[in-house]
């Protein structure tokens, strides 16, 4: 796809937003475009205390026109008026309204929670979703929820209290679509063992840190990455050193990361359990063998059933 921005905007951030209609788009800064090729010019200036932004997206002879405005004083009001442009662009050419509007990335109940945070009702945070990121109603309301509860089990939590989260960022193959800072080449595979000779030292270091800090340690989270990449020998060793540290008994929640099912056994899943992990997250992205293919997961929804 071939953008061409004008003003001052996050081009990372237009890119994401293009490809809510254009999945899979690269945006090589030498492509040759054909016939074919989407193609989006956009337009950001401030004038009069507001940021203003005009998209202009085209596929062939189609196009998409769009403009977004928000007050200069607005909470990040260069990306509402780029968001709100280049939704209304993508929408008219394509004829599809996305069902989260323009917010990309991941963890969108933070920004719920923040409309909480100020004193907002459920109501009105629906209201603002829908007005703001233009969500339709039903995401609307569940981005609400999620934040509501996610508020009602933080504050039921003492101010002395700490989560540790613990990273083994290496993956059996990366998928497609994957934004995460992760390994997995057989060069960079090959570091696990040094890694975890590390990693064993910081989470002693973390853990006195936390007690030295009279603070209580309530939930324990190895991710990724596929923290299941490791063999049992070397999961076994990892968890080890967080019992070792750690009251594993006494925490609301341990949990693992097996996102990918061509990476568990019977094997692992007893160290776990001997370990006192509680809960492991085996994601299998979708369910659909011919998609899986396409990302270069290895494995059948069959595996993860």
């Amino acid at each position: 796809m071939i953008v061409t921005i004008g003003g001052e905007t996050n081009r990372n951030y237009v890119e994401n937003l293009c490809m809510i209609f254009f999945p899979g788009s690269k945006f090589a800064q030498n492509e040759q475009p054909t016939e074919s090729t989407p193609r989006l010019h956009l337009s950001v200036r401030e004038s009069d205390g507001e940021i203003r932004a005009t998209a202009c997206m085209t596929l062939g002879e189609s196009v998409g026109t769009g403009s977004g405005a928000r007050s200069v004083n607005t909470y990040m009001a260069n990306k509402k008026a780029v968001g709100e442009a280049v939704l209304a662009a993508g929408r008219e050419l394509c004829g599809y309204q996305p069902a989260w509007g323009f917010l990309t990335g991941i963890r969108p109940a933070k920004i719920a929670a923040g409309m909480l945070d100020e004193g907002l009702d459920e109501a009105a945070v629906r209201r603002r979703l829908r007005g703001d990121y233009h969500l339709i109603p039903k995401k609307a309301a569940l981005l609400t929820a999620v934040a509501a509860n996610e508020r009602a089990i933080i504050s039921s939590i003492g101010q002395r209290s700490c989560s540790v989260y613990i990273s083994i960022p290496f993956c059996p193959t990366r998928c497609a679509y994957c934004s995460f800072v992760s390994y997995s080449t057989k060069r960079l595979l090959s570091l696990i063992p040094d890694y975890l000779v590390r990693l064993r030292e910081e989470i002693r270091e973390t853990f006195d840190l936390i007690r030295e800090l009279g603070m209580t340690v309530i939930t324990v989270y190895v991710g990724g990455g596929t923290p299941t990449t490791l063999t049992a020998d070397e999961l076994d060793m990892l968890l080890s050193t967080i019992e070792e540290k750690c009251d594993t008994s006494a925490l609301y929640e341990f949990t693992v990361e097996a996102g990918r099912p061509d990476t568990v056994n019977a094997e692992k899943m007893r160290i776990m359990l001997n370990h006192g992990v509680t809960r492991v997250s085996i994601n299998p992205q979708t369910l659909n063998d011919k998609v899986l293919d396409r990302i270069g997961r290895k494995h059948t929804a069959e595996d993860f059933y």
